[in-house]
């Protein structure tokens, strides 16, 4: 996974462990990139959710044990110049 991908207003697919009583189990956070801060393995991203009308933002690291993947569904439009 690159982390120089990963930008704000990209939209991002987050599969991340969690341990749940005795077994373990994957879960996907889907949503907007709205900040980025930190270089290489120190990056972390903001990303929002609005679930049934109410927005629900998660601040991720990019490089942790519990990140399982990161998926870029969609990307930024470029800037004009």
């Amino acid at each position: 996974m690159e982390t120089k991908d990963i930008r704000r207003k990209n939209i991002v697919k987050v599969s991340q462990k969690i341990n749940d009583g005795k077994r373990e189990r994957v879960i996907s956070f889907t949503g907007e990139v709205i900040k980025s801060r930190g270089i290489s393995d120190n990056k972390m991203i903001t990303v929002r959710q609005n679930l049934d009308g109410v927005e629900v933002d998660r601040i991720l690291p990019v490089v942790h044990p519990s990140i399982v993947d990161i998926e870029i569904l969609q990307k930024a439009a470029k800037k004009k110049k």
